[in-house]
């Protein structure tokens, strides 16, 4: 079973929160946590978090090739040895996708030696990629 874990794009502020849980607490929507790892936690399970200043991106349960974890909205590179493609990871149809053009894959599909995450779409907007 995969481990479940986000983390989230804080609008305002266009930085990415690690380690967010979420679950009900007395803080709310308040983030806390320090300038190296910051943290966040939502009150209520998502249900009433500004859905305007935060983006919550989940864990795939899938690392790279150099033991990154790679989350929704990333950007990676998959490359085998007849393939080799840039794009972003997003939820499709209840799983995580890789694809491009023509090649439509689930994420699993690929091996974690032929990934490499090369950036996010939100701290690197230049790395959307038009599948």
């Amino acid at each position: 079973m995969r481990e479940i874990k986000f983390r989230t794009w804080w609008v305002p502020k266009k930085i990415m929160l690690k380690n967010v849980h979420l679950f009900y607490d007395t803080l709310g929507d308040k983030s806390h946590g320090n300038e190296h790892e910051p943290e966040c936690s939502f009150g209520g399970l998502l249900e009433g978090y500004d859905k305007d200043n935060y983006i919550v991106l989940q864990y795939t349960g899938i690392k790279d090739k150099n033991g990154k974890e790679i989350y929704e909205g990333d950007t990676i590179r998959v490359r085998l040895p007849n393939i080799d493609f840039i794009t972003n990871v997003e939820w499709d149809n209840g799983s995580f996708t890789a694809n491009k053009g023509d090649i439509y894959r689930t994420l699993a599909h690929w091996t974690n030696d032929h990934i490499e995450i090369i950036g996010n779409i939100y701290e690197n907007p230049e790395s959307i990629i038009d599948v």
